[in-house]
């Protein structure tokens, strides 16, 4: 929340995302009128007489569809399923448990040390300079 509020001051930002969100809503419009086009096109020329109606339209989805545009009309299910399923996830709660780590300083410091030294030692930490740290793991409840 903090973040986004901090995003939201930014008038550069605010205008990009502003500019962003038209481009998305005139590619959207732009596909819809695509498809509407072709199908007006389809029933008033005379290829409806040489191709039928799911054979133009596996046609137009292979051709126009999936290579301009990037949408599969065949994979509308998973499409569905996808936005279905991330619609239930923003109202359930996880089933993850609550792990809290509690680290002080001198951990933190230690650590960065380490890090510091694999980073310089590509990915190795010699062996007179492992150091172990206390650090408090809490897991339901209980400590380790």
């Amino acid at each position: 929340m903090i973040i986004s509020k901090k995003i939201k001051k930014k008038n550069f930002l605010n205008s990009f995302f502003k500019i962003l969100n038209k481009i998305i809503y005139l590619v959207g419009i732009f596909a819809s009128l695509i498809l509407i086009v072709f199908f007006i096109y389809y029933n008033t020329s005379g290829i409806k007489h040489s191709y039928t109606k799911s054979l133009f339209f596996e046609k137009f989805n292979a051709k126009i569809l999936n290579n301009y545009l990037g949408l599969d009309l065949n994979k509308s299910k998973d499409y569905l399923n996808i936005i279905l399923i991330n619609f239930l996830n923003n109202f359930t709660t996880t089933n993850l448990e609550n792990v809290f780590l509690e680290l002080n300083q001198k951990t933190i410091l230690g650590l960065e040390a380490q890090r510091y030294l694999r980073k310089k030692n590509f990915g190795e930490i010699p062996s007179g300079k492992i150091l172990t740290y206390p650090a408090n793991i809490k897991i339901n409840g209980e400590n380790y």
